[in-house]
């Protein structure tokens, strides 16, 4: 006789769910704060939200030169489950400096949360030579 091997079965793998009271809940974002980046190209804002309800995310830039763009609403790029991720390009490539962004999430329900919470600004710095990049991140050490 020969022997048969048994099918092995994968489980699926888990996808978030939201299980927090209809409130959206942030989970991460980038550039970080106190990042600091290149002039080189555009700057990608990104934000992942878990919201099983999602109408909405939008992003609020501040301007090195102090001037702001209004919230307006970022792109949904993947989603995984009750989790996705939205983004806002930035043309950073002629304003050198720190910049500044806020998020709000909003659901179906109108229930909204913003990022951060303090009605502050998550900050990072474009910088215009190479020298300033690396005398940014000596600072930051």
């Amino acid at each position: 006789d020969i022997a048969t091997p048994s099918p092995t079965v994968t489980p699926k793998p888990t996808l978030p769910v939201a299980n927090n009271g209809g409130i959206p809940e942030y989970i991460d974002s980038s550039p970080w704060q106190n990042d600091i980046l290149s002039s080189d190209s555009t700057t990608v804002l990104s934000v992942t939200v878990l919201e099983d309800n999602l109408q909405r995310v939008r992003f609020n830039v501040r301007l090195p030169n102090g001037s702001r763009t209004g919230f307006s609403t970022g792109t949904e790029v993947s989603r995984s489950g009750d989790a996705s991720t939205h983004e806002q390009t930035v043309d950073t490539t002629t304003q050198f400096g720190k910049y500044g962004y806020r998020l709000e999430i909003q659901d179906l329900s109108g229930n909204a949360v913003q990022h951060p919470t303090d009605g502050g600004w998550i900050e990072f710095v474009v910088a215009d030579t190479d020298a300033e990049l690396v005398a940014g991140a000596r600072a930051e050490i």
